[in-house]
C-alpha cells in the first residue's frame, strides 16, 4: 500500500502527493472494496463503483466551484444561490412547473445532507445478496 507523503514546502493535498498512484485509483480502490463488501456480484461491481464515483466527483466538483465563485465575489453560500433561486421561482409555470415547485426547497437545502441522501439513493439501487429474490432484468437485444 502506498504511503501518503506530506511535504511542508509543497501546497499539494494528500491525494496529489501519493507516491506512484493517481488519486482516482485510490478512490476507485476504496469505493470498490466497499461495494465488494456489500456482496455485489462481480459483473455488477464496475457499474456500481462507476455510478458512485461519478456522483461523488461530480458533486465535489460542483461544490468546489460554487465555493470558489462565492469567495471571488465575496459572497456566502446563501447570497450566491439566492439570485439563482429567485430566477427559478420566476420562470414560466407552464414550461418549468417542477423547477418552480422546488425553488423553496433548494433555498433551504443542506449540501451535506443532500450529498448523503444521493449516496443512499445510489446504494439502495445496487444489487447485493439482500436483493437476490428480485427477478433478473433481461437485457434488450440491440441491432446495429
Amino acid at each position: 500500500m502506498a504511503r501518503v507523503r506530506l511535504e511542508k514546502q509543497s501546497r499539494s493535498s494528500a491525494l496529489t502527493s501519493t507516491q506512484g498512484l493517481s488519486p482516482i485509483v485510490r478512490i476507485l480502490e476504496r469505493i470498490g472494496r466497499q461495494i465488494r463488501a456489500l456482496g455485489v456480484p462481480d459483473d455488477q461491481q464496475w457499474a456500481a463503483v462507476g455510478a458512485l464515483m461519478a456522483y461523488i466527483l461530480g458533486v465535489s466538483s460542483q461544490n468546489a466551484a460554487n465555493g470558489q465563485l462565492a469567495r471571488k465575489q465575496g459572497l456566502d453560500r446563501t447570497r450566491l444561490s439566492g439570485g439563482s433561486i429567485d430566477r427559478l421561482a420566476q420562470l414560466d409555470p407552464k414550461e418549468y412547473p417542477f423547477a418552480r415547485s422546488v425553488a423553496g426547497q433548494i433555498r433551504d437545502h443542506d449540501d451535506r445532507m443532500d450529498f448523503i441522501s444521493g449516496i443512499d439513493l445510489i446504494l439502495k439501487g445496487i444489487d447485493g445478496p439482500r436483493s437476490s429474490s428480485r427477478p433478473q432484468r433481461k437485457q434488450a437485444s440491440r441491432t446495429v
